[in-house]
């Protein structure tokens, strides 16, 4: 005769299922996408906002930027070889400092350059991306040349699928422990539900699960150290999460890898990784940030930092448009014509529809309309 389970226990195993949901839940910001590895081959791509990734454990998870924000950082820098901006916490503004001298560090999502908060990275990886490529340039003797190098580095797709590569090989260990780690849990959970007298055997369950659980911490402290061998503070404080996560240690494969492509633009990962209209959303992303960006609140106020975005952006854009020649870059900036005929323009960055009255779209800043050809030939 079976043993039923208490209610108490019922609804713990409940509560840590809700809790390992949230877990499968990520956020991307603006200008970010995310490539998950699926179960059974191929990968799905992720946009903008809250997605779900899939509950399953022992897949990658690689989040992508595409220089949206970076874009005035940079342009910052790499426009001015004997200063740079650098901005202060809390949007409090730009600031000229002398830098030829300057000692550049990293703290943990932080670029300092003479101490001074230049950027603050989305993540640790981010910040120190940054930063090696922010010492390149300053090192330089022609900046403009090593610019255009690192730019075609980032936007290599042959790099960025080798180093997707090296990050599968580091992280397939992991992904086998948290695998076992998660199939322990579950062994544990369905023998408890169909006979709570398996309570018994807690000393077993506790030994086995204490041996995979350290195994899973273990080979992550050891495929982090070889996939970010530069991030021993970033390694130390994932790694004591992680130990004090016993079900975030199921995702740890997409959490080793999630920042392991920060030195590639989102274009070339998507290159090496995605195909279809995953790949075309991607390279639609890039080209229209270069060639329509937003108009951003500050620069009306900033003119000097303004114009060196827009020579950072008209600096990137032959590349970027080299880099999708193989997927028509004039038909991916083009949207479909609208089925009303009212509709006279529309915006070229989000593509909303709008009538011949309105200018601007307010949406993206103020940027100007794109008139529809058949509009202006019936003007």
């Amino acid at each position: 005769m079976t043993q039923s389970v208490p209610h108490e226990v019922l609804l713990l195993f409940i509560a840590l299922g809700v809790v390992y949901l949230a877990e499968c839940f990520g956020r991307l910001r603006p200008g970010q996408v995310a490539v998950e590895q699926r179960a059974f081959g191929g990968w799905k791509l992720h946009t903008d906002g809250w997605f779900f990734r899939s509950p399953l454990p022992g897949g990658l998870l690689f989040v992508l930027d595409g220089w949206r924000l970076g874009a005035s950082e940079l342009a910052a820098y790499a426009e001015t070889p004997h200063a740079v901006r650098a901005r202060k916490p809390s949007g409090w503004g730009w600031r000229r400092a002398p830098w030829d001298k300057q000692e550049i560090l990293v703290r943990h999502d932080e670029v300092r350059v003479g101490g001074a908060l230049f950027f603050r990275g989305e993540t640790p990886a981010r910040a120190r991306a940054l930063a090696r490529a922010l010492a390149r340039l300053r090192r330089a003797g022609n900046p403009a040349r090593e610019r255009s190098k690192w730019i075609a580095e980032a936007l290599d797709a042959e790099a960025a699928k080798g180093r997707a590569d090296e990050v599968g090989k580091a992280a397939t260990p992991v992904g086998v422990a948290s695998a076992l780690w998660a199939g322990w849990l579950l062994l544990i959970t369905v023998l408890l539900l169909r006979d709570f007298r398996w309570i018994q055997a807690w000393p077993l369950f506790l030994i086995g699960g204490l041996a995979l659980y350290s195994a899973v911490v273990l080979l992550y402290w050891r495929a982090h150290r070889r996939i970010h061998p530069d991030a021993a503070s970033d390694r130390r404080q994932q790694v004591i999460a992680l130990a004090l996560s016993p079900l975030g240690a199921i995702r740890a494969p997409d959490r080793l890898s999630r920042d392991a492509l920060a030195d590639h633009h989102a274009l070339a990962c998507a290159l090496a990784l995605l195909k279809g209209p995953a790949l075309d959303a991607v390279a639609r992303a890039a080209l229209i940030e270069v060639l329509h960006p937003a108009i951003e609140p500050w620069q009306p106020h900033k003119p000097e930092l303004a114009a060196d975005r827009a020579d950072f952006l008209a600096f990137v854009a032959p590349s970027i448009r080299a880099a999708t020649s193989e997927l028509d870059p004039d038909r991916l900036v083009i949207p479909d014509p609208p089925p009303n005929p009212e509709q006279r323009a529309y915006c070229p960055r989000c593509f909303a529809d709008y009538r011949a009255d309105v200018p601007q779209c307010d949406d993206c800043g103020g940027l100007a309309l794109s008139r529809w050809p058949s509009a202006s030939q019936a003007d």
